[in-house]
């Protein structure tokens, strides 16, 4: 008898490949540190799918902050 893993798929799935950033995006990404690689937004070499997420997390972060802001 031969088992497999219930959250195991059969099929494979293609991975999710993020829209290129517009030219509207890119001074937000520059001040953040953001980068667009490989089809994902990156930042601190983690992917994301959309740039709003990646932006969050780097805001969070502190990221773009000037270094007299608290």
């Amino acid at each position: 008898m031969t088992r497999t893993h219930r959250l195991k798929s059969d099929r494979s799935e293609a991975p999710v490949v993020a829209a290129p950033p517009a030219e509207a995006d890119l001074p937000l990404m520059a001040t953040l540190g953001i980068r667009f690689e490989e089809g994902a937004y990156r930042f601190a070499c983690i992917p994301y799918d959309n740039l709003h997420d990646a932006a969050n997390f780097a805001r969070l972060a502190g990221a773009g902050r000037d270094e007299n802001q608290r």
